[in-house]
């Protein structure tokens, strides 16, 4: 748990309907700076559209979203800003196909930050060594496995020096064989002091970075735990059945 006296992210009564679908209800959550957070739970339990609210990409109906005081919301006039200092990962790589890997990572840089192309390039090139991907940096996406291509847009969001990164079940969309050189890198970013928020049903990677786990549950956070009491069972009814059913999966 982060020592900050003030969190990076608050999260109020965040409510969201798609139509008669009441998707998120009454979520409350709280991220400090360094904080990791892994989200799990069962599909259609409002994980993704949560995150996807926190980075704008969703308008909610009810609530408040802060990051570090400023409200984020669509129609907000800070929220290109916001952008800007939220990363995300997405289950999909949504890298651009025609350019090279090392365009996919400075392209942001070089339009919103106004780095030079020199500068850009030379600060991508620190991120894909951190990811292991230097030596892939002027091949194109396609030329690339899907843990590389996921790799590459973890970089990618790197490259905004993101005050919060969000990873919208990054290791979905791969082969098992693929998953972890991608969980390498998260855990790598985790142990290096990155606030994440992570929704993954990966739970040997939320045991082993989490500092919290938070477990929804048909648009509610419904479970708030360190991982320790969270995988001992010292939970809710249904977080304690999901583990049961997730860990004897990965058995």
């Amino acid at each position: 748990m982060s020592s900050s006296s003030r969190p990076i992210l608050e999260v109020s009564g965040l409510n969201k309907w798609f139509g008669a679908m009441h998707a998120l209800r009454d979520v409350d959550l709280t991220v400090g700076a360094g904080e990791r957070i892994v989200v799990c739970g069962p599909s259609g339990s409002g994980k993704s559209t949560m995150v996807r609210c926190i980075n704008a990409l969703e308008r909610y109906q009810k609530g408040l979203i802060r990051l570090e005081g400023e409200a984020i919301n669509p129609d907000c006039d800070s929220v290109l800003g916001a952008r800007r200092a939220i990363g995300m990962v997405f289950q999909a790589f949504n890298l651009f196909p025609h350019l090279s890997i090392l365009d996919n990572i400075t392209l942001g840089p070089r339009k919103l930050l106004r780095l030079s192309r020199p500068d850009a390039e030379s600060a991508a090139m620190i991120l894909l060594s951190q990811v292991r991907m230097e030596d892939q940096a002027r091949k194109m996406p396609s030329q690339l496995s899907g843990g590389q291509q996921q790799r590459a847009a973890i970089a990618r969001a790197l490259a905004m020096n993101p005050k919060l990164m969000l990873f919208d079940e990054p290791t979905s969309a791969l082969d098992p064989e693929m998953v972890k050189e991608v969980l390498d890198v998260m855990t790598a970013l985790a142990e290096a002091g990155t606030t994440m928020i992570c929704v993954t049903h990966e739970m040997g990677f939320a045991k082993a970075v989490a500092d919290r786990i938070v477990f929804m549950d048909q648009g509610k956070i419904v479970e708030t735990a360190d991982p320790t009491a969270f995988f001992a069972g010292d939970c809710c009814d249904r977080a304690r059945s999901f583990v049961g059913t997730t860990t004897s999966g990965q058995a």
